[in-house]
C-alpha cells in the first residue's frame, strides 16, 4: 500500500529502487499489454497506429534505457530535493513528493488506477484546485509534463525566485528526461525527436565540464566570478553542493536546435559585487557644443586619423609634387609601347643620318636625358640602342620601380642607362644631344622647359616633345610621327617664348 501524502515515506519511494511488484505493476498499466513478461521491446517490435502529433508523452525506450534514466534521475532528484526542502512552500513540495510517490519508476507518467489516486492526493494537498481543469490526459493517464502545465498555468502563485516546477522543467529541457519539454514561457523545442539523443548530450556535458571548465572550477577566484554571473539560485545550488557542480551545468546549459549544448551567460545584479570602473570621459568643443566622449575611444579615434594621414600622404604626395612651382612637371602618364619603338626605330634614326659629320654609327654614344622619366622604359631602351641615358624622375616610388624592372637590362645593354631621383630642373643639358619630354599644357611647364633648353643645350640637339607642341619653336619642328615631334636645334634659335 503506498503512503500518504505528507508522510516522511515519500522520501523511501523517492530514494529506493523500484520493486519487482512495482515493476510488473507498471507492465499491467500499460492498456492492453497484459502479459506478464511484457516490456519495452515487445512494444516496439509490434505493429501500432501512428502516434499522435500533439502527444507530449516520451516514445517507448527500450528496458536498458529505462533502467540507466531510472538510476540517473533518482540521482538528480535527491539533489533537487536536498536543495528545495527548506526552500518550498508545502503545497509545492507536497506535489512534488506525490508524482514522485505515485510514479516510482520515474519514467514520466501515472497510469490508470494510480492517476486517480494522484488527482485524489493532489485535492488533499490543495482543495479546489480541479474544479477548473485537472493534469489528466485525454487517455486518463497523467504525465510530468501535464501535471506542469496545470501547476504552473491554474495554481502557481509562488514569488520564490525559483520553484520545483521551475527546476524540474530546466532538468526536463536539458534533454535528461525523455518526454516532451513544452513548457508555458519556454522556448525548447520539442524533445520528441531528441529523446533518444541523451547520450550525446551526456558526453558533450561531460567534454564541457572536463575540457572547457575544469581550469575554472579549480581556481577558486575564477569560480567565483563564474558563479557571480549566475542568479541567487545557481549560486545556492553550488553552495549546497559544496564544489560538486555536476547538476550545475546541466542546469546552466541548454540544448540548440541541433541537439548541441550552449553555454548560457546569465548576468545579476549583486550589491557586493564590486563597482565597475568609471570610464574616463573627455569634453570636447565641436562647433559650439560640448560633447562628453570616453577618453579610450578619442586615443583610438585620434590614432586611426594620425594613421591614415600618414600613410595618405605617403602614398599622394609624390604624385602631387609635379604641380609645385618649385617642381613643376606633368603627371605619370606611360608612353605607350608602339610610340616608344617609333621613336627609337624611326624618329631618331633619322634624325642622326642627318646630322653633319654623323659618322654612321646612328645613335651609338648619343647622350639622350629624359625629362621626368616615369617607369623608365624610354631610358631602357636608349641603352639598348647603345646610348648613354639618363631618366630625372620625383616620385620615389616610380624611380624604385623603374630601377627593378630595368637593372637586368642596363646590365645586358650597349650602352649605359641610369634613373635618378632628381629634379629635372637641375639637370645639366650643355652636352645632352636628345630630350625627351613629354609634358602638359598649362602651368607655363612647356614654355619653362623650353626656356631652360634654348639656355643650355647644344646647337646640333634635338628635343622630342611627345604629343604637346613647344611654344615659339615651330621653325624647328621637322618631324611629327605618332605623336613624337622631334625640333631640331640646327634649324636655328628661335626668340625666347615669353612665361
Amino acid at each position: 500500500m503506498k503512503p500518504q501524502v505528507g508522510t516522511p515515506n515519500w522520501l523511501d519511494a523517492l530514494f529506493s529502487a523500484p520493486s519487482n511488484e512495482v515493476r510488473d505493476q507498471d507492465s499491467l498499466n500499460e492498456g492492453e499489454e497484459t502479459s506478464e513478461n511484457w516490456d519495452g521491446n515487445d512494444y516496439l517490435e509490434e505493429e501500432h497506429a501512428e502516434e499522435d502529433p500533439e502527444d507530449d508523452e516520451a516514445v517507448y525506450l527500450s528496458e536498458a534505457y529505462r533502467d540507466w534514466e531510472k538510476h540517473y534521475l533518482r540521482r538528480l532528484a535527491m539533489r533537487i530535493h536536498r536543495l528545495l526542502a527548506a526552500e518550498l512552500d508545502r503545497s509545492e513540495e507536497a506535489l512534488f513528493a506525490i508524482f514522485v510517490q505515485y510514479d516510482a519508476n520515474l519514467d514520466g507518467r501515472v497510469r490508470g488506477d494510480e492517476a486517480k489516486q494522484l488527482l485524489k492526493a493532489i485535492e488533499e494537498v490543495a482543495p479546489g484546485s480541479l474544479a477548473e481543469s485537472s493534469p489528466t490526459r485525454k487517455d486518463g493517464n497523467i504525465s510530468l509534463v501535464s501535471l506542469l502545465r496545470w501547476y504552473n498555468k491554474h495554481t502557481h502563485q509562488s514569488s520564490y525566485t525559483f520553484s520545483a516546477t521551475t527546476l524540474l522543467t530546466g532538468v526536463l529541457g536539458s534533454g535528461m528526461v525523455g518526454c516532451d519539454a513544452r513548457l508555458q514561457g519556454l522556448d525548447y523545442l520539442s524533445l520528441r525527436k531528441n529523446v533518444m539523443g541523451y547520450r550525446r548530450i551526456y558526453s558533450q556535458l561531460r567534454e564541457l565540464k572536463e575540457e572547457r571548465m575544469l581550469s575554472v572550477l579549480q581556481d577558486k577566484e575564477s569560480q567565483n566570478g563564474l558563479l557571480e554571473t549566475m542568479p541567487e539560485y545557481y549560486r545556492l545550488l553550488a553552495n549546497e553542493f559544496q564544489g560538486d557542480m555536476e547538476l550545475l551545468f546541466e542546469l546552466f546549459c541548454e540544448v540548440d536546435e541541433s541537439n548541441n549544448l550552449l553555454l548560457e551567460e546569465r548576468a545579476t545584479v549583486d550589491p557586493a559585487a564590486p563597482d565597475t570602473p568609471q570610464v574616463k570621459k573627455k569634453k570636447l568643443d565641436i562647433l559650439g557644443f560640448q560633447v562628453q566622449v570616453a577618453e579610450q575611444k578619442v586615443k583610438k579615434v585620434l590614432l586611426g586619423a594620425t594613421s591614415f594621414l600618414v600613410v595618405f600622404n605617403a602614398l599622394a604626395l609624390p604624385f602631387a609634387i609635379p604641380k609645385l612651382r618649385r617642381f613643376l612637371g606633368a603627371p605619370y602618364v606611360p608612353m605607350k609601347r608602339k610610340a616608344v619603338e617609333a621613336l627609337f626605330e624611326q624618329v631618331l634614326p633619322q634624325w642622326a643620318a642627318t646630322r653633319s659629320g654623323a659618322s654612321g654609327k646612328g645613335l651609338e654614344n648619343l647622350r639622350l636625358v629624359d625629362f621626368g622619366s616615369g617607369d623608365g622604359r624610354i631610358v631602357q631602351m636608349a641603352a639598348e640602342k647603345g646610348m648613354r641615358a639618363t631618366g630625372y624622375e620625383l616620385n620615389p616610388y616610380l624611380v624604385l620601380w623603374s630601377r627593378l624592372r630595368c637593372w637586368r637590362s642596363f646590365r645586358r645593354a650597349p650602352g649605359q642607362g641610369e634613373v635618378r631621383w632628381a629634379n629635372a630642373w637641375s639637370a645639366d643639358l650643355k652636352d645632352v644631344d636628345v630630350v625627351t619630354v613629354y609634358g602638359r599644357p598649362g602651368d607655363s611647364f612647356m614654355q619653362l622647359a623650353a626656356k631652360k633648353m634654348d639656355q643650355e643645350l647644344p646647337p646640333h640637339a634635338a628635343v622630342v616633345s611627345h604629343l604637346f607642341d613647344v611654344p615659339g619653336w615651330e621653325r624647328r619642328l621637322v618631324q611629327d610621327v605618332e605623336g613624337l615631334k622631334l625640333y631640331d636645334f640646327r634649324r636655328g634659335r628661335n626668340s625666347q617664348p615669353s612665361e
